[in-house]
C-alpha cells in the first residue's frame, strides 16, 4: 500500500500561526503557496511566516501571477461597447473603473491591449494608457 501525502494550499483563511501549527501536527507533508493569489512582494515574507511556524516543505505554484481586479461592487455588469476605467491600488470597483493589481501591471498596458476579466467574462481593449490609469472599452463577453 502506497502512502498518501498531504499537501496544503495556504491562503487567507489558513495563513495563521496557529493553522498552521495545527496542519503541522496533523501531518501535512508540503504546504503550497499559490503565486496566482500571492503578491511578488509578498512571497518571502509568506515563506519566512510559514518558517515561524512550521518545518514542512513548501512549494510554489509558479503557474504565473495573474492580473487580478480588486473588489467589486455587487451586481456589475459590463455591456459591449461600455468604456471602463483601470485603476491601481484598492478601492470599491464599480461598472465606470476598475482597480487591477499589481499595480505595476499599468504600466505594460497598451493601447490595444485585451483584458479579460473573470477568465470567461467581458474582453476590454485598451483605449488610452498614462497617470496610474487606462481606458478601455467592453469589447465582448
Amino acid at each position: 500500500m502506497t502512502a498518501k501525502k498531504i499537501l496544503c494550499t495556504l491562503g487567507p483563511a489558513s495563513l495563521k500561526a496557529d493553522v498552521i501549527a495545527e496542519l503541522d501536527q496533523r501531518g501535512v507533508d508540503l504546504f503550497r503557496i499559490n503565486l496566482s493569489h500571492t503578491p511578488p512582494d509578498a512571497v518571502k515574507p509568506t515563506i519566512d511566516f510559514v518558517r515561524e511556524h512550521s518545518q514542512v516543505p513548501i512549494c510554489l505554484d509558479t503557474e504565473g501571477a495573474q492580473v487580478r481586479c480588486g473588489t467589486m461592487e455587487p451586481g456589475v455588469a459590463l455591456g459591449e461597447g461600455q468604456p471602463v476605467r483601470l485603476r491601481r491600488g484598492a478601492g470599491l470597483g464599480t461598472s465606470d473603473h476598475i482597480a487591477l493589481r499589481p499595480a505595476s501591471v499599468l504600466d505594460e498596458l497598451e493601447i490595444g491591449s485585451i483584458v479579460r476579466v473573470d477568465f470567461d467574462g467581458a474582453a476590454l481593449r485598451v483605449t488610452d494608457t498614462g497617470s496610474g490609469e487606462a481606458g478601455a472599452v467592453v469589447v465582448g463577453s
